[in-house]
């Protein structure tokens, strides 16, 4: 059976002067890890991503959703920036949405629409972006945005 407590304490200790740094020969003297080195155990420990089959890891659930919107980007002011772009998003929650479009999210707040027009704009927060596929100089974009707020246009 493994002895939690001996390598912890093993490890918590630090060496005097007279002792020798740890070792996976020190450690398994003392119970611990035997023929193997801390890492590997430690590492054996934790689980793959890929591998997870638990409950969503998400504040809320993304349901997958093909929407055409347009994004207009917003500089720190939250003026309308560059031109507008089409895009399509790829999943909703409640706190945001994925979308891919041609173009990079260069910027840090958007006003996200839909083109049906059924809905106001909402000031979203970009998380990130990342380049999907390249074919020549045609990109493809996948940019996760937080919602944050309606928008309300300036007057």
């Amino acid at each position: 059976m493994f002895d939690y407590e001996t390598p912890v304490a093993i490890m918590n200790s630090s060496p005097t002067t007279a002792e020798a740094p740890l070792s996976t020969e020190t450690i398994a003297e003392h119970g611990g890890f035997v023929g193997t080195t801390l890492g590997d155990d430690v590492a054996s420990l934790i689980q793959s991503a890929g591998g997870y089959r638990g409950p969503e890891r998400r504040a809320s659930r993304r349901i997958p959703r093909t929407l055409e919107i347009t994004v207009q980007p917003l500089d720190v002011q939250l003026n309308e920036w560059a031109s507008p772009f089409f895009a399509i998003t790829r999943d909703v929650s409640q706190g945001g949405l994925a979308y891919l479009s041609s173009q990079k999210a260069d910027f840090e707040k958007a006003v996200v629409s839909l083109n049906d027009g059924i809905a106001p704009g909402i000031v979203c927060r970009i998380c990130n972006t990342s380049l999907v596929h390249r074919l020549g100089k045609e990109e493809v974009w996948l940019t996760n945005v937080q919602f944050l707020h309606i928008h309300q246009r300036r007057k």
